[in-house]
């Protein structure tokens, strides 16, 4: 378990695996299991 942390959202983004480059590397990740 952890407790939320605040600061500046794009370090947050960073920290909990949810900024864009994530986004896209799992999506890219699916597609390829759908292949």
């Amino acid at each position: 378990d952890t407790f939320g942390e605040s600061g500046k959202a794009a370090e947050l983004y960073e920290k909990y695996g949810i900024a864009s480059r994530f986004i896209v590397e799992a999506v890219k990740r699916a597609i390829k299991r759908k292949k």
